[in-house]
């Protein structure tokens, strides 16, 4: 019930704003409505409400809130020096508790910061980059990147640097995207992945290079165990032999099944839509890049059939589903069939996600929903 209404809310504030836009391009004739301030005020108000959810929420909400909050106060009594004790976590990430616990003690005060520093940056990100704002909130909503907000923090957290780092891609500027992913992997150590991203988006997208990274992945996934123990034998590596013949290993997930589903159909839709306009057209428009980074990703989730925890190097590639997807989809020049591909997407988007919550709500553990 907490999300039927927070989903109202956001549909029907949707609803106003493209109504009132739509008027104003038949009273005034405006092409581009992209970064219109009425598209600006909804992102606003759609973030301040996102906002208030996650700073705001209770220790019950998230399935590691309570710990981070326990943490914290750990933290807070000890010297600068002592902070190291707890290197199970990283060490950016033990700091800012640090730092945090000087401007208050109170443990909703890193529920706060770290709320506002996620959700501030999927905010820049999506007025930065998305062509359709209002299908990139949905996808932000109902694909869970807000629910992971409330969870993986420290990674989320990482990933708001990473948004930065995608910057210097798009500038070439390879020393300043190296320092801001060195940065990231201070949150989290997984985050180092995306040095990559440098080098995939030079990859030409065509069949040839997409059929040889699936060849590459079928490969991994064949051998994926041997290659898994023998990794866990160097020392950069060990700090993962406990996960070995865990709860994560080659226990696939609903879940995980269900995200690479709908991933693989953005992407076959992308696909369809970009050889329609035109290959050279959305070359031209830089789409590729996004869209190689979310080719990858799909076959990272492909790997977490083996490794669950995979899925969450996914999400630093995935996420750019939520910029190109609308972006694609907003090239197409009917309105009829672009209204029609949106509402698709959501009701899909929808169905997947009220599965999710109403019969595995313990994956994320939001609703129902308490402030603190």
């Amino acid at each position: 019930m907490d999300f039927v209404i927070f989903f109202t809310v956001i549909v029907c504030c949707t609803f106003i704003f493209c109504y009132y836009i739509s008027t104003i391009y038949r009273k005034e004739h405006i092409r581009d409505i992209r970064s219109t301030h009425e598209n600006n005020i909804y992102l606003t108000f759609v973030f301040i409400l996102v906002g208030l959810l996650v700073t705001l929420r209770s220790v019950v909400v998230g399935n590691d809130t309570e710990t981070y909050v326990e943490l914290f106060e750990r933290i807070a009594d000890l010297q600068y020096g002592d902070v190291l004790d707890y290197l199970r976590y990283e060490i950016g990430y033990l700091y800012l508790n640090k730092f945090v616990s000087h401007i208050s003690t109170h443990p909703q005060t890193i529920l706060i910061v770290t709320g506002i520093i996620t959700t501030a940056s999927y905010y820049l990100f999506i007025k930065k980059y998305s062509k359709s704002v209002y299908l990139s909130v949905f996808m932000f909503i109902l694909l869970r990147y807000m629910d992971q907000t409330m969870n993986i923090i420290r990674e989320c957290i990482a990933l708001s640097i990473l948004f930065y780092a995608y910057n210097f891609i798009e500038q070439k500027k390879l020393v300043p995207f190296i320092l801001s992913v060195l940065f990231a992997s201070l949150f989290h150590k997984t985050a180092i992945i995306f040095l990559a991203a440098w080098l995939i988006v030079k990859i030409p997208f065509n069949i040839k290079n997409l059929i040889l990274l699936t060849i590459g992945v079928i490969i991994l996934f064949i051998n994926f165990e041997i290659l898994f123990e023998t990794s866990l034998s160097l020392s950069l590596f060990q700090i993962y032999a406990y996960y070995e013949d865990g709860k994560y290993f080659g226990d696939t997930r609903i879940a995980t099944i269900l995200q690479t589903s709908m991933i693989l159909s953005f992407f076959v839709l992308a696909l369809y839509i970009r050889k329609n306009i035109g290959v050279k057209t959305y070359k031209n428009l830089g789409y590729e890049k996004m869209l190689m980074l979310l080719y990858v990703g799909m076959c990272i989730m492909v790997l977490s059939f083996k490794f669950n925890l995979f899925d969450r190097i996914a999400t630093y590639f995935n996420v750019f589903s939520i910029i190109i997807i609308p972006n694609t989809v907003a090239l197409i020049k009917r309105f009829q069939v672009r209204l029609f591909i949106q509402l698709a997407i959501i009701s899909l988007l929808s169905i997947y996600y009220i599965i999710i919550i109403t019969y595995r709500p313990e994956w994320n553990r939001i609703y129902p929903y308490y402030f603190f």
